[in-house]
């Protein structure tokens, strides 16, 4: 499956502000940046369509390091949703049947036609918000 992800890392930026405004902004955008991950996180979840809820409660933002964040989910269907599927056949992983529930009962197939999904974009639709908050951040801790 396709991992889906959104990455913040700004240290090459960092270089050169640091050059002009000494060491004091690393630690300054290190919280900018962590603001804006916690930020992303709460964005992409918003986005993000329930079913179980478990989709929801995956998606976490992890630090890559003082100045790279990560917001991800490691479920194995976060690229589907993502992206959505095309039409495709189900068959059972094991056994002769799939076995499910229906409005009528429990039905018994040999493979199921699928639809596909749509896909949701719940990472793309953040990252423009991301970004905004990313500046508006930026743009308060550097008029302290």
């Amino acid at each position: 499956m396709a991992n889906v992800s959104v990455e913040i890392d700004v240290s090459k930026a960092v270089a050169a502000l640091a050059a002009i405004s000494g060491a004091g902004m690393q630690t300054k955008l290190s919280a900018a940046l962590t603001e804006t991950a916690l930020f992303g996180e709460r964005t992409v979840v918003g986005f993000t369509p329930v079913r179980t809820g478990a989709l929801r409660a995956s998606i976490k933002a992890n630090r890559l390091g003082p100045l790279g964040w990560k917001i991800s989910s490691p479920l194995p269907y976060v690229g589907p949703v993502e992206f959505g599927s095309p039409p495709h056949i189900i068959r059972p992983r094991s056994g002769k049947f799939l076995r499910f529930q229906s409005g009528s009962g429990t039905v018994y197939a040999r493979s199921v036609r699928h639809p596909g999904t749509r896909a949701r974009r719940m990472f793309a639709l953040s990252v423009p918000k991301i970004q905004a908050e990313l500046t508006n951040i930026v743009a308060r801790m550097l008029a302290r």
